[in-house]
């Protein structure tokens, strides 16, 4: 008796090769040799990849916080109601970057009340 694939095979139906299947291995965004500024870059191209409730463009891209730094990117969903704050981090999170975090959400949401936040 032939194999299922053997048997396809002799009816003329292309059988695939067979896919060699290999355990995935865990690698960082950082030991992959991703940059902070490349995924930036990146999320601005396709704010979709991010899990957000519906379609987000951006607004701006290093937004400056007055008193502050820098704020990554500022995002706004296609009702115009919500905007997010994004700040990109690779590596271990540390308390100061959760902190300039917050410190930038609040800024917006002070300065433009008018959105959801």
């Amino acid at each position: 008796m032939s194999s299922p694939t053997t048997a396809a095979a002799e009816q003329g139906v292309k059988v695939p090769k067979p896919i060699q299947v290999t355990k995935a291995v865990p690698v960082s965004l950082q030991e992959a040799g991703v940059t902070e500024s490349w995924l930036e870059s990146h999320i601005a191209d396709n704010p979709a990849i991010l899990p957000l409730e519906g379609d987000v463009k951006v607004i701006e891209h290093q937004r400056r916080q007055e008193k502050a730094g820098r704020l990554d990117l500022l995002l706004e969903d296609d009702s115009g109601d919500k905007r997010y704050e994004v700040e990109l981090m690779l590596g271990e999170t540390d308390a100061s970057h959760v902190i300039r975090s917050i410190e930038y959400w609040d800024i917006e949401r002070r300065t433009w009340p008018g959105y959801e936040h």
